[in-house]
């Protein structure tokens, strides 16, 4: 029993963690009006080839109506754009502009900034096992069977 605090307060940092970092990216990205969900579909876009809407939701796990708003956004933004799908002419297929390309960019260069700044005087092994134990609490919660509890 006497580890339940321990084990609370693990948990607990990794939240608060989370939460820390989420909104420190929600501030950050708010120089190039954009918000993290916004940035993950970019992230997920490849500059020659289009995207269905749906291959999108399920790359980000997010619903169609979801997906839509935030292409329209980025559509808005001259981020994305959506051509007629030849294959499907129901469909339309999702790709990068050279603009989104260009911002997408510039964030990932600015986020690995973060990151190596965040991370510079942390152990190299003390890394390496902090990942392998938020692995496998990832793993177990994933796994975890509501009726159990």
């Amino acid at each position: 029993m006497k580890n339940d605090c321990k084990d609370d307060s693990l948990l607990q940092l990794i939240s608060m963690t989370a939460q820390v970092m989420r909104s420190f990216a929600d501030q950050w990205l708010k120089k190039y009006d954009l918000t993290l969900e916004q940035l993950k579909i970019l992230k997920t876009m490849a500059v020659e080839h289009g995207q269905t809407q749906r291959s999108l939701c399920l790359v980000t796990g997010k619903s169609a109506a979801n997906i839509t708003r935030l292409l329209d956004r980025l559509e808005n933004k001259n981020y994305v754009e959506r051509r007629k799908n030849p294959g499907d002419r129901r469909a339309s297929l999702v790709f990068l502009t050279p603009e989104g390309l260009r911002i997408r960019e510039k964030v990932r260069d600015g986020f690995d900034e973060m990151r190596a700044a965040i991370l510079q005087d942390i152990d190299p092994g003390k890394y390496e096992q902090t990942i392998e134990v938020l692995h496998l609490i990832k793993d177990r919660v994933e796994n975890v069977s509501v009726d159990k509890g």
